[in-house]
This record gives C-alpha cells, sequence and structure tokens, in this order.
C-alpha cells in the first residue's frame, strides 16, 4: 500500500482547530521568583501544587506578562477567529508538577480561549491535545497525520504561550524529572456586546 495519490488531488482542511504559539522574549526572572513564592494546594488525584491564588493577574509583579498575555490573545482574536471583539483573562494560576505528577484530559468550561505560559519546561515537556468529536466510524489507519489523528503533543520552550479553544481537551504526561515544572494557565472572555441583532445572537455582558 503507499500513500502517493493516484492522481493529483487538493485537500481542504474546513473548520481547523487551532493553537497559537507565541516567544517571550523579554526577561522573566523577577516574575518567576515572584510565582515560586506562592502559596501552594496540593492536589491529591494528581500529584500537583496549584497555586492557592487564582487570579495573578491582578498582581502588579505580573504587570508586563499580563501586557503580554492580553496582546497575545488579541492576536488570536485577530488571525484566528477574525473578530475585533476583545478578550479578558479571568482566572489564572500556577500549576507546579513535581516528580510523578501529572495534569489529567480536561478541558476549562466558561472561558472562550485559554493560554499556558511556561516558565521553566527546558526537557521540552509536551502537552497532549485530543481529539473532542468522536468519529462515526473507525477505518484501520496505515498512517496518522494531523488530519486523521485523535491525539496531537506540542512540545513547548520555556518562554512559550500557547493558547487554544477553551473547549479543546488537553492534558500533561507524568514528570519523571526531579526538576519542578512551573506553568502559569489562565481562561478569558468576553464582556460587552457579543453577536448581532440581524442573526438574533445580539447579547451583552457587563463585567461586575
Amino acid at each position: 500500500m503507499t500513500d502517493k495519490p493516484v492522481q493529483t488531488a487538493e485537500i481542504i482542511s474546513l473548520f481547523p482547530t487551532s493553537i497559537l504559539v507565541i516567544q517571550y522574549k523579554e526577561n522573566f526572572k523577577k516574575e518567576f521568583k515572584f510565582i515560586k513564592n506562592l502559596a501552594w494546594d496540593p492536589q491529591q488525584l494528581t500529584g500537583v501544587f496549584r497555586s492557592s491564588d487564582t487570579y495573578l493577574m491582578q498582581h502588579s509583579a505580573l504587570r508586563k506578562l499580563k501586557e503580554f498575555f492580553q496582546l497575545g490573545l488579541e492576536t488570536y482574536c485577530h488571525q484566528v477567529l477574525g473578530t475585533k471583539s476583545k478578550l479578558t483573562i479571568t482566572q489564572a494560576w500556577v500549576q507546579r508538577n513535581i516528580k510523578t505528577s501529572f495534569t489529567h484530559a480536561h478541558m476549562h468550561p466558561n472561558s472562550i480561549v485559554s493560554g499556558v505560559f511556561y516558565f521553566k519546561n527546558n526537557n521540552h515537556t509536551g502537552i497532549a491535545f485530543d481529539k473532542t468529536n468522536v468519529d462515526r466510524f473507525s477505518l484501520l489507519k496505515y498512517k496518522t497525520t494531523r488530519l486523521n489523528g485523535e491525539t496531537f503533543t506540542l512540545y513547548p520552550k520555556t518562554g512559550d504561550l500557547v493558547l487554544f479553544p477553551s473547549n479543546l481537551i488537553h492534558s500533561v504526561p507524568i514528570n519523571p524529572k526531579e526538576e519542578d515544572r512551573y506553568c502559569l494557565s489562565f481562561n478569558s472572555f468576553c464582556f460587552g456586546e457579543l453577536g448581532n441583532m440581524v442573526d438574533s445572537t445580539h447579547l451583552i455582558i457587563n463585567k461586575v
């Protein structure tokens, strides 16, 4: 069996799920020191430690990162969603993955676009994204690609910001290293005017 086409063909990918990766170019040693000194709550099932404070963007010590995250959301809105609507960061927290800990498969309800910023990921530990919709039929595959795969693993670098739709299922594998992994996650939502009156989708949400 060969994967070469019998004749010239064009593949058109409709309605793709888009992940945006942006590298933070500035030094963030001070911000990293700040988050390492946070109070932590252990997550019993996964072994992960999560910051007790889940509204970290309210701290002035993380102001520059917040500006970078907001710029990333604006880029996602413009390049992926094709909208001038503004997304605002709601909750933001840090996860510290110690040795043998992991993050289970999950999605983020009550959010439009979620983000993960990697303070320390020198070993390029991946984040796995799983296909949300289930195929009606399962055919035997002789090759796996991004078009037919059930999962995709991204390997971010230290300083990378990864943005993705909040309903996309994702997980992080077990940390086999002695060194802790640190990443900051956040959710976002659109406050103000959504949709339009012509399509009967008009909605105004005021931020309290």
